[in-house]
């Protein structure tokens, strides 16, 4: 049930947010070789590190890593993580851009 005092939610997911025992933190341990510096950057990150748009809402946080060698790189918005994955490459990321240039955009 949502919180009335919107104040007390935010409270409530600042303590989730930094409890070692949450569901985030054991995915973390789980799925990447996030270290516990990696885990307090995403934790502390309150920005996407590429649009740098604030999270909340329909943006959430997205743990951007290299999915061959489980690399942590960074903080992402879900459009932007969405986006870097179905680019790829950094060739193609360039690609676009002078794309997105030429066309006005």
């Amino acid at each position: 049930m949502p919180y009335a005092d919107k104040s007390k939610q935010k409270e409530s997911l600042a303590k989730y947010e930094k409890s070692p025992k949450n569901q985030r933190y054991r995915y973390f341990q789980k799925y990447s070789h996030a270290t516990e510096e990696n885990y307090k950057h995403y934790v502390a990150t309150k920005n996407c590190e590429i649009c740098e748009i604030e999270f909340g809402g329909s943006w959430f946080k997205c743990q951007d890593h290299n999915h061959e060698t489980k690399e942590v790189r960074g903080v992402l918005c879900n459009g932007c993580n969405t986006a870097e994955g179905m680019i790829r490459t950094s060739t193609n990321a360039m690609r676009l851009v002078e794309y997105m240039k030429s066309h006005g955009v």
